[in-house]
């Protein structure tokens, strides 16, 4: 129960914020943000991510990127096969995928995902995982293991969680040449 001096500088407060909001003092525009919960954070994530492991299946490079933000980066290391680096943009990380996929996955498969979602602020979540893939490349068939981090962040423009940075470490990457 608040006391009658508490109560009444509530009473004065309110009334204060109504007359400030509603233009006495001018008019003044607000911004309202819902806050999203953690459930809700890690759901909506958790989906974005799996169909980010779909969209990689598929090599559906032009989906893939938009999955990116337009400054997002994406690091490769460990056993990545001549791709290890940094690219940054929408244009280097398309290009990385399609290099890829067209020396290493003409078929390609992921499997075995596994992921861990930990919410890092309102408007900032990161999905640890490890798959595994394999395929048929120029080379012969193509299998590996990757240890990935992926930092999503929201983006209230396209209403959506994005990557803004992504970390692929190639803990193993096996390419069998045919015998001939």
């Amino acid at each position: 129960m608040l006391g009658v001096g508490a109560g009444l500088t509530l009473v004065v407060l309110l009334v204060l914020q109504s007359v400030t909001t509603n233009g006495v003092f001018g008019t003044r525009t607000e911004t309202v943000t819902d806050t999203v919960t953690t459930t809700q954070q890690i759901a909506d994530v958790g989906g974005s991510f799996a169909e980010h492991i779909l969209l990689l299946d598929s090599k559906n490079v032009s989906a893939i990127v938009n999955q990116y933000q337009g400054n997002a980066s994406v690091t490769w290391t460990g056993q990545a096969v001549g791709l290890a680096g940094t690219y940054e943009g929408a244009r280097n990380i398309s290009e990385l995928q399609t290099v890829f996929f067209e020396t290493f996955g003409t078929t390609f498969a992921i499997a075995n995902v596994t992921r861990a979602i930990t919410t890092t602020s309102s408007d900032s979540v990161m999905v640890n995982s490890t798959f595994g893939f394999s395929g048929f490349g120029r080379g012969g068939n193509d299998s590996g293991i990757i240890s990935a981090q992926d930092h999503y962040s929201y983006s209230a423009t396209n209403g959506a969680w994005l990557i803004s940075r992504e970390t692929w470490n190639f803990l193993t990457f096996v390419v069998e040449y045919p015998a001939g």
